[in-house]
């Protein structure tokens, strides 16, 4: 299903390449009752000289209205002029949306969006709309998803996974409690469902995913048992690479099955398994997905993910290779006031390691004190040393925000 974010606040204070850029000054204003929400943000981010970016005003407005008793229907818009500098001309960015929440019977509703994006560069005058049906009710889930996102779309203070996609998706599942069931067992609930993708310009087909999960089983505990197998058809119209893995273009068809486990996450010790095995392009890959948390008091948790590839036979040179992603983390919390968080992360398909610890203090409702502490540390070859080197790089922010109510 494609992803679709019109405002991304990472994207204010930093650069495409994560570097840290100063702010000068920032407001948000924020009104809600029962009837509308209406919200609006404004940032001045500061020239940087290391990413020869001249300064940046970054605009956001926000206004939703209740209508009747479960509808809702808003609009927003965000904009965002980068000035002149450093020998590089400035440019504009703007997206208008439309959106809305209709219930049209107790378990039937519908979602909607639509929105404009328009930029004085070249290529980012497009568009995107998006309608989501959803049924649910004690026995059945069902959902119709459709979506495009035109070539030229660019909404540059959001996010997209892609453009120039017409995305259909569509599927459902049975919520089944039989009489024959182990008493152990709540449900059981099998189902399907197809994502299709095709270019937004010709109509071209390009990719369409069957998952088929006839083994969907939930617990009293709340443990969970999962088993799928998942057909997929793919068009590649260009070379590209995986993992530095070079995929040539043609047609694709292959199959893939997983199977997944989770643990009563309820409970102060907690895990996921997973294990995806099948065909893969033209070889083969399986993965293994693992995590676990502990949290042996209701301040403190800690927790660790791993994920295993072994690609085998792949690509035109049908080579093999295996990558590891580790992610360890540990929350402590004072009080809920008062909480310190550290993240680490070693991606050795990107010779890359990355640590955050991030200080937060609620010092009063809804306004913050932020520390923060970034570094990202990645394996290079230099070409003209003969060898690999370490680049780091360190970051220390420190963040205000507050929150006057009226």
């Amino acid at each position: 299903m494609i992803s679709i974010s019109l405002f991304f606040s990472r994207k204010i204070g930093l650069s495409a390449s994560g570097s840290h850029i100063a702010l000068d000054a920032g407001m948000r204003v924020v009104s809600r009752n029962l009837k509308q929400n209406f919200a609006g943000l404004l940032v001045r981010q500061r020239a940087s000289e290391e990413n020869t970016l001249g300064a940046t005003h970054f605009g956001v407005l926000r206004y939703s209205k209740n209508v009747g008793k479960q509808n809702r229907f808003g609009t927003m818009l965000t904009f965002q002029n980068t000035e002149a500098d450093f020998g590089k001309q400035g440019f504009s960015n703007a997206t208008f949306s439309i959106d809305g929440f209709v219930r049209i019977s107790a378990p039937f509703s519908w979602n909607f969006m639509a929105t404009k994006s328009q930029s004085s560069q070249a290529g980012g005058d497009g568009f995107t709309a998006l309608s989501k049906f959803n049924y649910q009710d004690n026995n059945w889930s069902l959902f119709v998803v459709n979506s495009i996102i035109t070539k030229d779309y660019n909404p540059s203070m959001g996010f997209v996974y892609a453009s120039n996609l017409i995305n259909t998706n569509v599927g459902g599942y049975r919520i089944s409690r039989p009489q024959w069931k182990p008493k152990f067992v709540r449900q059981i609930d099998p189902g399907v469902y197809v994502d299709m993708y095709h270019r937004a310009s010709d109509g071209k087909f390009q990719q369409a995913e069957l998952t088929i999960f006839p083994i969907w089983i939930v617990a009293n505990t709340g443990n969970r048992f999962t088993g799928n197998i998942i057909p997929t058809w793919q068009v590649v119209d260009e070379a590209f690479q995986i993992v530095g893995l070079p995929i040539k273009p043609t047609n694709y068809y292959y199959t893939r099955y997983r199977f997944s486990y989770d643990s009563d996450q309820s409970k102060s010790f907690s895990f996921k398994v997973s294990s995806e095995f099948g065909n893969f392009y033209d070889g083969a890959l399986h993965t293994i997905t693992t995590s676990a948390r502990y949290s042996p008091l209701p301040n403190i948790s800690t927790s660790i993910a791993y994920t295993r590839n072994d690609f085998n036979k792949i690509g035109t040179q049908k080579e093999s290779k295996v990558t590891h992603l580790i992610s360890p983390e540990i929350r402590l919390a004072l009080n809920p006031r008062l909480q310190l968080t550290s993240f680490y992360q070693h991606n050795s398909a990107a010779n890359r390691d990355v640590w955050n610890v991030r200080f937060a203090w609620e010092f009063q409702p809804l306004s913050f004190v932020y520390l923060v502490y970034n570094s990202n540390t990645s394996q290079q070859y230099m070409n003209d040393l003969k060898r690999f080197d370490t680049l780091r790089n360190e970051q220390s922010i420190a963040k205000i925000t507050y929150l006057k109510q009226f």
